[in-house]
């Protein structure tokens, strides 16, 4: 009998410190989510809240969402937008841009600086973009506008894996272009490479089976004037043109 009461008195010990773990793990974890929602608040950190939207001791726009769109009329200290699925619209800034979006197209109006736009499915267009520019979209097409700035040595990146690349350079604009377009075997369409500089263009002779698809690449590089500014366009499936205006 004795035994016997000193088993249900240990196993009622167990329960109580069961039960005092578990009330701790989940007082613990309340506290974490609480605390991570604050920081996504204030700081724009991400946390357990919908987001966060700020503007930083420089002026600089800060807006992080989980989901939805975007939409900034003017940010004239730059601006860092972020969103895990929607559209991103930035009328203007005079500094740089730096957005991000996981699904969405993405609209940059008048760029003073850097422009870093990213997006996992959607396009991209930058209708009047200062300085460097840097612009990767997984599926959409890109339409990029440099007009003329004082920097003397800009630097283009454009990437896109199955879209259409425009840019539209100023006249005269001296540049090192550096073009690669790939093509799979059983695509249905062979793109091109339009220009108006009289770039050397190549295509590879043998297919390429190292990315799955077999594919072939075409190419077009050169410099025009003194080639400061750089560019550089990759792409797989569609076509690319650069215009001067």
């Amino acid at each position: 009998m004795q035994d016997l009461t000193k088993v249900q008195r240990k196993a009622s010990r167990l329960r109580f410190g069961f039960f005092f773990v578990l009330s701790g793990c989940v007082a613990f974890a309340a506290a974490g989510f609480l605390l991570a929602g604050c920081r996504g608040t204030h700081s724009g950190s991400y946390g357990f809240d919908n987001g966060s939207e700020y503007k930083d001791g420089s002026g600089t726009v800060h807006i992080s969402k989980m989901g939805g769109d975007i939409d900034v009329e003017d940010a004239p200290d730059g601006a860092a937008l972020n969103t895990m699925g929607g559209a991103i619209r930035l009328k203007n800034t005079a500094s740089f841009a730096t957005v991000k979006t996981m699904g969405g197209n993405i609209d940059i109006g008048t760029a003073g600086r850097a422009v870093d736009a990213t997006t996992m499915g959607g396009n991209i267009r930058i209708l009047a973009a200062g300085d460097s520019v840097h612009a990767t979209t997984m599926g959409g097409n890109l339409s990029v506008r440099l007009v003329p700035s004082a920097a003397k040595a800009r630097n283009i990146d454009l990437s896109t894996m199955g879209g259409e690349v425009e840019l539209i350079v100023p006249k005269g604009l001296p540049m090192d272009v550096d073009i690669k377009l790939a093509y799979t075997k059983n695509s249905w369409h062979k793109p091109s490479i339009t220009e108006p500089f009289g770039l050397t263009h190549t295509e590879s002779s043998d297919w390429d089976y190292s990315h799955g698809s077999p594919r072939k690449y075409l190419y077009a590089t050169g410099k025009v004037g003194t080639g400061d500014n750089r560019v550089t366009i990759n792409g797989i499936g569609g076509d690319v043109t650069i215009v001067q205006e």
